[in-house]
């Protein structure tokens, strides 16, 4: 039986005849999970009702997307249902189930619960920081040169680094007033960066899975730092430069809830243009009832989500503007009746005059604020295409291990009552393959690493462009830190505490390095070498319902050991699959 089922209605799939593809991820340079090739079916009016294609008003308002899970016999897989059309009798549409479905996925990093990192001072802060590493702390304040920052910011004064440490202190930002001209010397930005263990972490954790595998138990890659290019800025305000609730003012019980009411007010007396920066993050058990911003008594902004991020401009331009601003929030628990905790960890009010030029450095901040737009399945596919990793999603667990040596570990099922009378066999040995990073290109055939691919046909070679950049060491000023090149892609260093009392990345830790060729050595070179020697099969035949295919196990069929590529099936009857299958043999 093949059954799509949500909370509100079922769809039976059995006798239409739908192809579903399940994919091995070892052989993907994308989150693999199993698909339908599109389909379409003839529904009943009840259907069609429940899912709001037709209404007793003749009035249409449907979804296109579906949550739910698909049934196939004794399986079971969360899924979605993508509806393309429906022309008053059928339904065309495709499924994805499985890895795909999870809601991470597609949850940007800034969305994701980082906690606001509350400090009387950030120069201080920074400095307790720096000699210390993962997990103990999420990121750190690494030296980075960037020769063409003052060129993109209004730092003419800029001395080249980022974080820029003295071996005391970090340098900080002045200005000097002589008579009516005011000169800003914007020498330094203070921002932290984030080791690529934490996003994971958090990630992981947001989402209610453990993790697990070789690439968490790596030592080398505790010490590595995503710069994302983003630093953090606070001008100058004669407002206070940040603000958190703390704990509630009071705390209501009614019912079986906890009601929590939060109020600050901040007074603005004198003229300019400031920026409010609103940011919430709270848990999943903590819901807002209100969340207001107010001067003198009007709401300029409000808002009911459990997370934001707001930028509000506020503009006082004679006396008569001046007033109180008033931050208001009160968030609910339900089925709960004690008071909730401090949740200074959750919110984040940042102020700062827009006219102002002067760099003071934020005293809080998150690492959402240095997050670039990406979703967090982007991020795990570069670090898939960088680290030839093997994804796997299963229930409350996500294990992340290297293809390089799962691969080997295969177990084999065997399948020789499968084997089909005729099937298809084709050597690999006249592929290529380029692996790429922002900087750097090997190229490999089958005699191993070559100068170039010219004797290869183009339709041939395979490229795995890893989205990374390497961040070279290079000097500054006698500072030998990592440099960041604009316009470079996905920008990685290590850092590995102080080095003669800086904050700098090195190029290598216990004699491993990050290189493209280190990589290749180390993560690629057995993988690809037995992609190039191996022999693709792909066969097609029928079986009953019950025969456990799947893509983890590789198989033995046709005197030979294969890994699982790609698994296609169709019911073609109640009681069997027409299934075809492309292979590698091992």
């Amino acid at each position: 039986m093949i059954v799509f089922i949500t909370e509100d209605w079922q769809l039976d799939l059995t006798d239409h005849k739908i192809t579903f593809v399940e994919e091995n991820s070892l052989f993907f340079d994308y989150f693999v999970s199993g698909y339908s090739l599109p389909f379409s079916i003839l529904i009943s009016d009840e259907l069609a009702l429940q899912l709001g294609f037709v209404s007793e008003n003749n009035i249409t308002d449907y979804e296109t997307r579906y949550q739910g899970v698909l049934q196939q016999d004794g399986s079971f897989s969360p899924a979605i249902l993508v509806l393309d059309e429906y022309d008053g009798e059928r339904l065309s549409g495709s499924f994805v189930y499985g890895n795909q479905t999870i809601p991470l996925l597609d949850t940007k990093l800034s969305d994701l619960p980082f906690p606001v990192i509350s400090t009387e001072d950030i120069e201080v802060h920074a400095k307790s920081v720096i000699e210390k590493g993962f997990p103990e702390v999420g990121y750190n304040f690494p030296m980075i040169i960037d020769k063409e920052f003052d060129q993109k910011t209004n730092y003419e004064n800029f001395e080249g680094i980022l974080n820029k440490y003295t071996g005391t202190a970090y340098v900080r930002n002045s200005r000097v007033v002589t008579g009516d001209e005011e000169i800003i010397y914007n020498r330094n930005v203070i921002t932290p960066y984030p080791y690529i263990l934490e996003i994971l972490k958090v990630g992981f954790e947001h989402a209610g899975l453990s993790y697990a595998g070789d690439f968490f138990s790596d030592p080398l890659n505790s010490k590595l730092i995503w710069d994302t290019g983003i630093f953090l800025e606070q001008l100058f305000s004669p407002l206070p430069p940040s603000f958190r609730f703390g704990r509630a003012i009071t705390n209501v019980i009614e019912g079986n809830n906890v009601v929590s009411s939060f109020r600050s007010v901040v007074n603005i007396n004198s003229l300019g243009s400031y920026t409010i920066k609103a940011y919430l993050n709270l848990p999943d058990d903590m819901f807002v009832r209100e969340y207001t911003i107010s001067i003198k008594g009007k709401v300029v902004y409000e808002s009911s989500l459990q997370r934001l991020d707001k930028l509000l401009t506020i503009n006082m331009e004679k006396v008569e503007d001046f007033g109180v601003l008033e931050l208001k929030m009160i968030i609910v628990r339900y089925n709960e009746v004690t008071s909730i905790d401090d949740v200074s960890k959750y919110n984040n009010f940042t102020f700062w005059s827009n006219d102002g030029q002067l760099n003071v450095f934020p005293d809080s901040f998150t690492l959402a604020d240095v997050m670039p737009s990406m979703t967090f399945s982007t991020f795990l596919n570069k670090l898939k295409n960088w680290f030839n990793l093997d994804i796997d999603f299963q229930y409350d667990t996500v294990t992340i291990d290297y293809v390089e040596q799962k691969f080997l570990e295969t177990t084999f099922r065997d399948e020789t009552h499968l084997e089909a009378e005729k099937y298809s066999k084709k050597s690999n040995k006249n592929k290529g393959y380029e692996l790429k990073d922002s900087q750097d290109t090997i190229y490999v055939d089958k005699s191993g690493i070559v100068k170039d691919l010219s004797k290869i046909k183009k339709e041939n070679i395979v490229t795995i462009n890893t989205g990374v950049s390497v961040m070279k060491i290079e000097n500054n000023r006698e500072v030998f830190t990592a440099r960041r090149l604009e316009n470079s892609e996905f920008r990685v260093l290590l850092y590995d505490g102080l080095q003669n009392g800086l904050p700098v990345a090195v190029s290598s830790i216990d004699d491993q390095d990050i290189s493209l060729i280190s990589m290749y050595n180390r993560l690629w070179k057995n993988w690809i070498r037995f992609r190039i020697h191996s022999e693709t099969i792909k066969d097609k035949f029928k079986c009953d319902i019950y025969e456990d295919l799947n893509t983890n196990e590789g198989r033995y069929k046709y005197n030979k050991k294969q890994l699982v590529k790609k698994i296609s099936k169709r019911r073609i009857d109640r009681d069997v699959w027409e299934v075809r299958v492309e292979s590698e043999v091992l």
